[in-house]
C-alpha cells in the first residue's frame, strides 16, 4: 500500500502544467524538475546479466585433423603451426587451439633434457674443505705429445694445483695428489669427483683410509663440478697464452711456465680483497725482483743472472695473461638465461634417463627406460635400468605420467 501511495503521488506530479503562449494559446510543458520514478524492490533485483563472450572449441574431427597436419608437416613447434595456419586462412579458434593448447604425444616423448641451472653461489668458504679433482690435458713444451694433468681446486678459496700424471690409472692420479695438495696442505674433509675410472678402486680406498669423504657427480653432469672445470679451462687459457709469449726450450722451461702459471693466478685472483692464496695460507708468496716488493735489498741493485732474466720474464708472462683473461660471467650468465624449473623425483617413480649411444661411430641421443628411481640425492637420484644402477642428474629423467595418461585415454576410448 505505502508502494502503491507513493507512485501515485509520483504520477501526481508529472501532471503536465498549462502555460499562455505569446499569441493567448495554451500550451502544455512538464516541469523542469521531476523526480524519478520509484521502482518494485522486485524489478529492481531483476537486472540484466553481464554479456558473455562464447569461446569457441574446436571439435574432435578439427582436433583429429590438426594432429594430422602436424605430423604431416614434419612436427613443427606450436608457434610455427600456428603461423602457417594464418596464412592458410584457418578459423581464428583453430589458430588460438594451435598456438596455446595443441599437444603432441610423439613430440613430448621425444623431447630433449631440460637446461641445467646456469651458476650458483658458494656453499662453503672454509680453506681445505671441499676440494675438486679433475684430468685435463696439456701438451708438452715442443707440442709433440700430450700430458694428463690432475687439476685440483679448493672450492672454498679457489686455491688451485695442477700436477703432471704419468697415466689415469688410479693408483698414479692418487700419488700426484698425495706428493702436492696432501703434502703441502693437509689431506681435505671433502673429494668432489666424477665418475671416472681414475678415481676407482685404489684411490677410493686410499682417500677412504685417511677419512676422506667422497662426493661423486651425476653421470654426463661436469655442471656438478662446474669451478673445478672452469679453473681448469682457465689455467689452461693462461698457460697457453703465456706459452706464446715466452715459448719453452726445454722440459725445464715448460715446468716453470706451469709453476709461475699456478703461482700468479693464486696470487693474482681477487674475490672480496683477498688472493687464493692469501685465504689458504695467511699470506701471500714472497716474489723476487719485482718493485713493489718488500725485500731488505732494493731489486734495482741487484745483478740479475740469465736464469733469474729468464725466471722474471716467465713470471711477467704470465702475470699479463692472468690480467688479460681475469673476468667473472656468472651473474651475468645467471641473469641473462631463463629460469630452470627443478623437478624432484621419489623412490619408486618409473622414469626414463635420457643417454648418447655410439653405435658404430655416430651419436645417437635417445630415452633409455623405464627404470625406477631407488634413492634420491639431493639434484641426482640412483635409479635401477634393466638391472643396473645409475647416478644422473634430474634434468636427464622423464617421468611416465603422460605415457600412461595417454594410455588411459586410448582405454577410455
Amino acid at each position: 500500500d505505502a508502494f502503491k501511495h507513493d507512485l501515485a503521488k509520483t504520477k501526481n506530479k508529472m501532471v503536465p502544467e498549462l502555460l499562455t503562449g505569446a499569441s493567448g494559446s495554451q500550451l502544455e510543458a512538464f516541469p523542469a524538475e521531476v523526480e524519478t520514478e520509484l521502482q518494485s524492490p522486485e524489478l529492481a533485483e531483476e537486472e540484466d546479466p553481464p554479456l558473455e563472450v562464447a569461446v569457441r572449441v574446436p571439435t574432435s574431427e578439427e582436433k583429429e585433423s590438426l594432429g594430422k597436419l602436424h605430423r604431416n608437416l614434419g612436427h613443427p613447434g606450436n608457434k610455427e603451426l600456428c603461423r602457417a595456419l594464418r596464412v592458410a586462412g584457418a578459423p581464428e579458434h583453430l589458430c588460438r587451439y594451435a598456438k596455446e593448447h595443441f599437444r603432441c604425444p610423439t613430440c613430448a616423448a621425444n623431447r630433449a633434457p631440460k637446461s641445467v641451472r646456469p651458476s650458483m653461489i658458494p656453499r662453503a668458504y672454509a680453506p681445505n674443505t671441499v676440494v675438486g679433482v679433475d684430468l685435463l690435458q696439456l701438451s708438452n713444451w715442443n707440442s709433440t705429445e700430450q700430458f694428463w694433468m690432475l687439476n685440483m681446486l679448493c672450492l672454498g678459496t679457489s686455491f688451485q694445483m695442477v700436477e703432471r700424471v704419468r697415466s689415469k690409472e688410479p693408483e698414479e692420479v692418487w700419488a700426484a695428489f698425495a706428493r702436492t695438495w696432501g703434502r703441502f696442505l693437509g689431506w681435505p674433509q671433502v673429494l668432489l669427483l666424477d665418475q671416472g675410472t681414475e678415481f676407482l678402486s685404489e684411490f677410493r680406498s686410499r682417500a677412504s683410509s685417511l677419512g676422506i669423504v667422497l662426493h661423486t657427480i651425476g653421470a654426463r653432469a661436469p655442471h656438478q663440478n662446474g669451478r673445478t672445470e672452469r679453473h681448469g679451462g682457465l689455467f689452461k687459457a693462461l698457460f697457453e697464452r703465456a706459452r706464446w709469449e715466452n715459448p719453452p726450450t726445454s722440459h725445464e722451461d715448460w715446468r716453470l711456465l706451469l709453476r709461475e702459471t699456478e703461482s700468479a693466478k693464486n696470487r693474482l685472483f681477487n674475490r672480496s680483497g683477498y688472493s687464493p692464496a692469501q685465504r689458504m695460507i695467511g699470506q701471500t708468496r714472497r716474489t723476487v725482483g719485482e718493485i713493489f716488493s718488500d725485500d731488505a735489498l732494493d731489486p734495482a741493485f741487484l745483478e740479475p743472472t740469465e736464469d733469474v732474466q729468464r725466471l722474471l720474464s716467465i713470471r711477467q708472462s704470465a702475470q699479463k695473461a692472468f690480467v688479460e683473461l681475469n673476468t667473472s660471467e656468472a651473474l651475468k650468465t645467471a641473469l641473462r638465461a631463463r629460469s630452470r624449473v627443478q623437478r624432484q623425483f621419489l623412490p619408486g617413480e618409473i622414469v626414463f634417463v635420457w643417454r648418447s649411444w655410439k653405435v658404430r661411430g655416430v651419436v645417437k641421443p635417445s630415452w633409455v627406460g623405464p627404470g625406477v628411481v631407488l634413492l634420491p640425492e639431493g639434484a641426482n637420484s640412483y635409479v635401477n635400468v634393466r638391472g643396473r644402477l645409475w647416478k644422473a642428474i634430474h634434468e636427464v629423467f622423464k617421468d611416465m605420467k603422460d605415457r600412461f595418461d595417454r594410455a588411459s585415454l586410448k582405454l577410455v576410448e
